[in-house]
C-alpha cells in the first residue's frame, strides 16, 4: 500500500502540536519528527500554514462526512458541538503554539464552509439572497466560535438544549428575502 506523504507530514505535526505540546514549531521539527528530509516537506506543502490548512481541510471533511449521516439540522449541530467539546484541549494546545494566528483563521474558515455545508444540505437560509446568505454563516460562525470560548460544564449538560437553539437560529434566520 502506498504511503500518503501529506498524511505522514501531517501526522508529525499533530504529534508535535498536540501530543508534544512544541509551541514554535518548525519546518526542521516536522521534518525530524517523521524521518523525512527538508525537500520531501516543501514538494507536498509550501510552509507550515499550508499543512495546517491541509489538516483543516481533512478533518473538517471528514467532520462533513459524519454530519451527513445525521438526520436533521438539529441533530447535525448537537454532533458537532459534541466533538468540540471533546476536543477543545487539543485545539487549546495548538492555540498556544506559534501559529495560533493562523489557525484561528482556518478554524474560522472551515467552521463557516461547514455551516454553508449544512445549511445547504437542510435548505436552510435558501430563502436568502447570496449575500445574506454569507452574512448569516459569518454571524453564526463568529457567534458559534466566540460561544466555545466561553463553553461551561453548565453547557455541557445542556447540550441537546444548545443545539436546539442554535438549529433554531439557523433554520429561522428572521431575515425576509431581500426586495432588491
Amino acid at each position: 500500500m502506498a504511503v500518503d506523504m501529506k498524511e505522514v507530514i501531517a501526522q508529525a505535526a499533530r504529534t508535535l502540536l498536540f501530543e508534544k505540546k512544541v509551541k514554535r514549531i518548525t519546518v526542521k521539527d516536522i521534518v525530524e519528527e517523521c524521518n523525512l528530509t527538508r525537500q520531501t516537506f516543501y514538494y507536498h506543502f509550501a510552509d507550515i500554514p499550508d499543512l495546517l490548512e491541509w489538516i483543516i481541510k481533512q478533518n473538517g471533511n471528514k467532520l462533513l462526512a459524519e454530519c451527513r449521516k445525521h438526520d436533521n439540522i438539529e441533530e447535525q449541530v448537537q454532533f458537532l458541538l459534541t466533538l468540540v467539546t471533546h476536543t477543545r484541549h487539543i485545539l487549546k494546545r495548538g492555540m498556544e503554539s506559534n501559529y495560533s494566528e493562523e489557525l484561528a483563521q482556518l478554524i474560522f474558515k472551515n467552521t463557516q464552509e461547514i455551516f454553508l455545508q449544512i445549511a445547504t444540505q437542510n435548505g436552510t437560509l435558501e430563502h436568502c439572497d447570496p449575500y445574506e446568505r454569507d452574512f448569516m454563516i459569518r454571524y453564526h460562525t463568529a457567534a458559534i466560535l466566540g460561544m466555545l470560548r466561553q463553553w461551561s460544564d453548565t453547557d455541557t449538560e445542556h447540550i441537546e438544549q444548545v443545539a436546539h437553539i442554535i438549529a433554531r437560529m439557523l433554520t429561522n434566520a428572521g431575515i425576509e428575502p431581500s426586495a432588491s
